[in-house]
């Protein structure tokens, strides 16, 4: 039975789904462009430099013309793409983490998971992002890591990243601590932090 919207069965569909992902493997090992299937000098994506701006300027053109990025048939709606395209695009991502995951890959990349979802490198990033306002500086946040030799300054517990270890503002925010600045964060054990917290709010629930 066909699939509403499509033009073959799921049997078919998760058929080519299978060939397409082979295809993909075979063409990122051998080093072919994806596009052009040219051989690629160097070492980044599955597209050649030539081809991967060709994309680049396709995709500027769509977007500054009101259009969604991926068709260019329909208007935005949902960011850069429209209200169709976003959906797929949320529905295939959402397939790939999970298909990492259960693999013990990271859900954003092909790296090994140091918790239950990301790598080293995707972990940092997000810590960095939540505390310095961007993903960029994550190796700083190693860097800090590194310095305080993986050990809390308070309790001396042995940290792993992933695991037991989270990020402190030493000079909290409230008491004009610099935001931004990695010489005012600390790594600290992760139960530190919660329990630090569940006492604040308890004192202050007291103190009212």
């Amino acid at each position: 039975m066909v699939i509403p919207g499509k033009k073959c069965c799921k049997k078919c569909l998760d058929s080519a789904k299978q060939r397409s992902a082979e295809r993909y493997k075979r063409l990122k090992l051998e080093r072919i462009c994806k596009s052009c299937s040219n051989k690629m000098l160097d070492l980044c994506g599955i597209y050649c430099l030539k081809c991967r701006q060709k994309k680049k300027d396709t995709v500027n053109v769509r977007k500054n013309s009101g259009l969604c990025v991926t068709c260019g048939k329909n208007m935005q709606s949902n960011g850069i793409k429209c209200k169709i395209c976003y959906v797929g695009y949320q529905k295939t991502t959402q397939q790939r983490r999970n298909a990492r995951i259960s693999q013990g890959l990271c859900a954003l990349c092909d790296g090994k998971r140091i918790n239950n979802r990301l790598c080293l490198k995707h972990f940092l990033k997000f810590t960095s992002r939540n505390h310095l306002e961007t993903s960029k500086r994550y190796k700083e946040l190693y860097d800090l890591f590194l310095k305080q030799n993986g050990v809390c300054p308070y309790t001396k517990v042995k940290l792993t990243l992933g695991e037991n270890a989270s990020v402190d503002h030493i000079i909290p925010k409230s008491r004009g601590g610099k935001i931004n600045d990695v010489s005012n964060l600390q790594w600290v054990y992760s139960n530190v932090n919660k329990e630090f917290f569940n006492l604040i709010g308890l004192i202050a629930k007291n103190l009212l």
